[in-house]
């Protein structure tokens, strides 16, 4: 459990020292993974977005507007729109994950990078947890 306060100036007509107050909020370590991959378009986003999720691995996939991507490939630098997932799941599903990946990710070579959250909201993680099947 922690509380922070912070102070900041508002510009604008005079300067107005104002401070706010981040609730209290009770934190888990380490139990909960954000993965992140992209497509070419947004079809294949949501299936792997939907798939993950009705499947109980991902409890959240967000699937971002397109973005721009420059990579080599083949020897050849690309710049491609692609669509960005950003998966929240519990760490105990990353072999499910990965092998959802590979079996319907339609790149030869999907980008999969995954790390494991510093702080999770207890809240959020008992919530992500009973979505993906598991004891909170």
């Amino acid at each position: 459990v922690y509380k922070r306060q912070y102070q900041r100036r508002v510009h604008g007509e005079g300067q107005v020292p104002f401070t706010f107050m981040l609730a209290a909020v009770s934190t888990a370590r380490a139990a909960l993974r954000i993965g992140w991959t992209t497509t070419a378009n947004k079809e294949d986003a949501m299936k792997l977005a939907r798939g993950s999720v009705d499947r109980g691995i991902a409890a959240c996939v967000q699937v971002s507007s397109p973005i721009t991507s420059v990579y080599k490939w083949e020897g050849k630098v690309c710049t491609d729109e692609e669509f960005r997932l950003t998966f929240k799941y519990p760490s105990e599903k990353e072999t499910e994950m990965q092998s959802l990946l590979e079996s319907i990710h339609p790149y030869t070579q999907p980008q999969w990078i995954a790390v494991d959250a510093a702080e999770v909201a207890a809240g959020y993680l008992k919530w992500a947890r009973e979505s993906c099947g598991l004891a909170p």
